[in-house]
């Protein structure tokens, strides 16, 4: 299951823009640091999960 962390501040900064303004290669550029800091925040969560399991 993968946390739902920046969908708000991506809905928020959206709004402020206007669509047609955004070309695609800002999308994918966008999305692509969203997967690496999801990736980054499960990668940390996982760590922590198997530090308390080893410490418990």
């Amino acid at each position: 299951e993968r946390p739902l962390v920046f969908t708000d501040r991506a809905m928020t900064e959206g709004s402020a823009m206007d669509p047609d303004d955004l070309l695609p290669e800002d999308i994918r550029a966008a999305e692509l640091e969203a997967e690496q800091r999801a990736a980054r925040i499960e990668h940390q969560q996982r760590m922590n999960e198997s530090s308390e399991s080893t410490v418990a």
